[in-house]
């Protein structure tokens, strides 16, 4: 029988639109995408994770403000930080027409 370890984010979205993740200790990629990505800690936020096939870069929706956060774009990758234990803090990014044709916008046209 192996012990599991459970992993726990203080996820924080702010007045202004930044969200705060701070992870509760330092975790490989596999910990990070089972336990963030495929959790429930971006579930219970009201988010939700989108690896974009129209630029490749890696994102999390907030479908209650229409936000988007990048987390991987031009050079930087927060999820790096958050597996060394850093917190992070992005700022949200309006979902307008410059995203027409990602996942996000399809989902939310599916549902209506």
């Amino acid at each position: 029988m192996t012990d599991s370890i459970e992993l726990s984010f203080d996820i924080t979205k702010m007045d202004d639109g930044m969200l705060i993740i701070k992870p509760s200790r330092s975790f490989s990629r596999d910990e990070l995408f089972d336990d963030l990505i495929m959790g429930d800690d971006l579930f219970w936020n009201d988010l939700e994770y989108y690896h974009s096939g129209v630029d490749a870069w890696q994102y999390i929706y907030d479908a209650n403000r229409d936000l988007l956060y990048p987390m991987d774009d031009y050079g930087y990758d927060l999820f790096c930080d958050l597996m060394k234990g850093d917190e992070i803090k992005v700022m949200g990014r309006e979902n307008n027409s410059d995203y027409e044709g990602y996942e996000w916008r399809d989902d939310q046209e599916g549902d209506q």
